[in-house]
């Protein structure tokens, strides 16, 4: 059973911007009208909002995020602190559920994108799967060539990693970083609220 300690949010952050464009009345429904690296967060939001459980929020939004980026695969994982591990808490489509049911983990080190992701709070590309290095093969996922794995932080704590995959090599740049980021950032902002209410 992985626990997590977390704070209130802070002012500056991405999820912290969205919040005042809506006390300023600019929120509205078409997220065309926000500036590129925030109109996936404004359509996530009410994903992020509606689920009243952190398991159905983090399914619910990690197909929102496959399908928002176009991504062969998509996943969750959070801080399992009892195993100094990464838990996987949600993936999308029927890999991902067969993943969540095996208890799949990543040791929380450099030894893959997203335990290096976790391990130095940063966010690791890995632009062709070919070339080997951290990339942490799964046989179930045959076809990923390029990952992205971005921590999940809030205020100094880190809770977990979002992981994307694709089938295209260099599919992930860093000019794609600040949409991602600021997605990352609701949704970290959405695991804080569910796990400090729990506790």
């Amino acid at each position: 059973m992985f626990e997590i300690l977390v704070a209130p949010s802070p002012v500056s952050s991405p999820g912290a911007t969205l919040a005042y464009w809506r006390d300023a009345s600019r929120f509205v429904e078409a997220s065309a009208t926000y500036p590129p690296e925030l109109a996936a967060a404004v359509e996530i939001d009410p994903i992020l909002s509606s689920a009243s459980e952190l398991s159905a929020l983090l399914a619910n939004a990690i197909e929102f995020i496959r399908m928002r980026f176009d991504l062969y695969y998509a996943q969750i994982f959070l801080m399992d602190n009892g195993r100094y591990a990464l838990k996987m808490c949600a993936g999308s489509g029927a890999i991902g559920r067969e993943l969540l049911q095996s208890g799949y983990r990543l040791p929380y080190n450099p030894g893959s994108a997203s335990g290096a992701a976790a391990a130095e709070r940063r966010p690791v590309f890995i632009s062709d799967t070919a070339d080997g290095g951290m990339f942490w093969p799964n046989v179930l996922l045959p076809h990923a060539r390029s990952e992205l794995a971005v921590p999940l932080t809030l205020r100094d704590r880190l809770l977990g990693v979002l992981d994307l995959w694709s089938t295209q090599p260099g599919a992930f740049a860093v000019d794609c970083l600040p949409a991602v980021d600021a997605v990352a950032s609701m949704l970290a902002h959405a695991i804080g609220r569910h796990v400090f209410v729990r506790h």
